[in-house]
């Protein structure tokens, strides 16, 4: 994902995450806390600050990978065809033309790639037991947890609750960029596959500010509100 994708999405993600009820444990219980396999709109799979951290069962990793990647909550339309969105205006590839058609098709590859990469990943974390969605921080701290957010962009938890290399990340957005290059003309397979696991990490940070810092910004948006 391009930097200015990342930050066109991100500019609709934070009043969106902001608004959306039920996300802040201030404001309303969880729904995370109750379903370990819930989605937040667009960031995916997150454990409460105030849940009890548990491995996923093999049912719950499916369907939080299902509504991550299909369920309209999770935000994977709404995700494709915003990153499409630069490379339509800059007419990238030029095979697949302007107009709605060329739109389309950029949508969808980006869908696509999205999909296959989160699969990739999430089979390799089911086999090596890795914990898929982000783990908010216990610490009140901003500089605590602005550390914990940027940790969890390379790494994960393991089944006995320790960080670990979240290696199926990278291994699964390598994989998944170098085999959309068989069906976009305008690249090679090694050249996407190295962007991809690179533009992960900075991907992975981005989102994982939103992950961890939404119930503050959540509490700012209802202050404002009820003045």
């Amino acid at each position: 994902m391009k930097a200015r994708s990342l930050v066109s999405i991100l500019f609709l993600l934070v009043p969106a995450v902001a608004a959306e009820p039920g996300t802040d444990a201030a404001v309303a219980p969880s729904a995370a806390a109750e379903d370990p396999a819930a989605v937040s709109f667009l960031v995916g799979g997150i454990v409460p600050k105030e849940a009890t951290w548990r491995p996923l069962s093999g049912d719950e990793r499916w369907r939080l990978f299902f509504k991550e990647n299909f369920d309209f909550r999770g935000g994977a339309y709404f995700r494709a065809f915003g990153a499409a969105l630069p490379d339509h205006l800059k007419n990238r590839p030029e095979e697949w033309a302007q107009g709605s058609r060329g739109y389309f098709t950029r949508a969808g590859d980006r869908f696509a790639r999205f999909t296959l990469s989160k699969a990739l990943e999430h089979a390799g974390a089911a086999a090596t037991g890795l914990e898929p969605r982000y783990v908010r921080s216990k610490e009140d701290g901003f500089g605590k947890r602005f550390l914990h957010a940027s940790q969890l962009a390379v790494l994960t938890y393991d089944r006995e609750g320790k960080k670990t290399f979240y290696w199926s990340r990278f291994a699964g957005a390598f994989a998944g960029e170098a085999i959309s290059a068989s069906w976009n003309p305008a690249v090679r397979w090694e050249v996407r596959g190295y962007q991809g696991a690179a533009q992960q990490v900075a991907a992975a940070w981005l989102f994982n500010m939103i992950r961890e810092f939404s119930p503050d910004i959540k509490r700012l948006f209802v202050r404002n509100k009820g003045r």
